[in-house]
């Protein structure tokens, strides 16, 4: 009896098995970008932060729960003053640009246009709202003057 047939035979068994009773799953992450202001600081107090969190949830010492809430307020005062810098620095930056000063900070407010129109079904009827409108304004500019030169 030869082996190699035996063998395949026993590795094809086998990846049936396998596959019928765990099947190969795959898993698809989100692909995040990278925030500006995050920095290798910061990457570093998070590992401590996490290293802590893991001796504090073994039950060891009573002080490792210290460690990691001083390493936590660490990391947060670290994080905001990192953010609160990159953003200054972004404001600074703008200070000449109104435009694009006011857009950078709706975006970070999560601010959406103000629909700027008023709601209608019929455009044709808002604008003759408009004319009506501005006409209007236009013969009262006309009869204030012509009551100031008289």
């Amino acid at each position: 009896m030869e082996l190699d047939p035996m063998v395949c035979q026993y590795n094809s068994t086998l990846r049936t098995l396998l596959d019928k009773q765990a099947p190969l799953k795959s898993k698809t992450f989100p692909v995040r970008k990278m925030i500006s202001w995050f920095s290798d600081e910061i990457e570093n107090a998070r590992q401590q932060r996490r290293k802590r969190e893991s001796l504090w949830r073994r039950p060891l010492l009573t002080g490792h729960r210290q460690m990691y809430q001083a390493q936590k307020r660490l990391l947060n005062n670290l994080m905001n003053s990192e953010k609160a810098k990159f953003l200054n620095d972004k404001m600074v930056s703008y200070a000449g640009n109104q435009s694009t000063l006011f857009k950078t900070v709706d975006g970070l407010l999560h601010r959406k246009a103000v629909q700027s129109l008023p709601a209608q079904n019929n455009i044709q009827e808002l604008a003759d709202r408009f004319i009506k409108y501005f006409i209007s304004k236009i013969v009262i500019i006309r009869q204030v003057l012509d009551t100031s030169f008289q």
